[in-house]
């Protein structure tokens, strides 16, 4: 497996390879061509669903997406697009044929058809007045896209046309006061959705409708380990393949949350575990047997068994990255 870790300062993505032993190998580190400077806050990643293209967004002025074409343990370079804004967070469509953005400091949503060749379009749908979107999420029938808003506390709920790439606003579900709603998970299954929130430090569990799109709530557990103080820092959310277990990273306390997912979307605490410093991103494998923790102020990424039976993590080794390593992406 290759593993793929943006590095937001030193503006380069470390590739790596993974061993069935959780081993991680140094494959290349390939600069992000175009003259920027250090990337604002994190370099955010997405993979094409069938893994033959990379997606690097630089979120600083001026603002771009560098496609790059998987060769092999290669990343070759194809082309950068301005962007209407410095995105948190980008994804594909359940095609690959658009990507999708949020940005929060720009406050808006785009839509950007991706060629067959793995460039992305100039020619942008964008939702601006949307708030601090901070991602964006398909659903896996391709017709719902979900959108976290940071300080509005809202899920905002769109429509997607995968022929043309249009996204359209049809409603919102409205999040607790100072939540703070930041990434999204799906159940494998495409059914229930999983919602981190960055200020209260809470996951809620949401059933999903396939065919309209509407989500219910099931339940609300904390990520944070007992006898902690302070302002929740959440980051991340994960659920291994099989759907059984979920992670989340809190960068106040350098841990990983972890659960079991049972019947009727009801979330039970396993533990917290110790990871790098700062995990604003991690990574399942797509067998569900390591984590990838990425530590911003540690510069390293932390591999992480998990127990097949239980869903416990156990730490296996640490190694150095890029400055401020920032998102991890893992492909088969």
């Amino acid at each position: 497996m290759l593993v793929y870790v943006g590095n937001a300062n030193s503006l380069d993505i470390s590739v790596q390879r993974l061993d069935e032993a959780g081993v991680l190998t140094p494959v290349t580190t390939v600069p992000i061509p175009g003259g920027h400077s250090k990337s604002y806050a994190a370099l955010p990643l997405a993979l094409s669903p069938a893994g033959d293209r990379l997606f690097a967004v630089v979120r600083s002025a001026p603002f771009a997406v560098k496609a790059y074409r998987i060769v092999g343990e290669d990343l070759e370079f194809i082309a950068s697009t301005p962007l209407p804004g410095g995105m948190a967070l980008v994804r594909t469509d359940r095609t690959g044929r658009f990507l999708l953005g949020a940005s929060t400091t720009e406050r808006l949503i785009s839509s950007s058809a991706i060629g067959a060749d793995g460039r992305v379009s100039e020619d942008h749908q964008v939702i601006e007045g949307v708030g601090d979107v901070h991602a964006i999420l398909p659903d896996l029938t391709n017709r719902h896209v979900y959108a976290s808003v940071l300080h509005g506390d809202v899920l905002l709920r769109l429509s997607f046309d995968a022929q043309t790439g249009r996204l359209a606003i049809v409603g919102e579900v409205a999040n607790r006061k100072g939540s703070g709603p930041r990434h999204m998970a799906l159940q494998p299954d495409g059914k229930g959705l999983y919602l981190l929130n960055e200020y209260d430090g809470m996951i809620d569990s949401y059933a999903l409708d396939p065919q309209s799109g509407e989500l219910t709530l099931r339940d609300t557990v904390s990520i944070m380990p007992a006898n902690t103080f302070g302002q929740p820092r959440a980051a991340d959310l994960q659920v291994t393949p099989d759907g059984r277990f979920i992670y989340a990273s809190e960068r106040g306390t350098n841990t990983i949350a972890a659960f079991r997912c049972e019947a009727g979307g009801k979330l039970t605490p396993i533990a917290s575990y110790v990871t790098e410093n700062c995990p604003r991103s991690f990574a399942i494998d797509p067998k569900g047997r390591f984590l990838l923790s990425a530590g911003q102020i540690s510069h390293k990424v932390k591999v992480h068994g998990i127990d097949q039976a239980t869903g416990a993590l156990k730490s296996l080794a640490s190694y150095t990255m890029g400055r401020n390593p920032s998102w991890v992406e893992i492909a088969a």
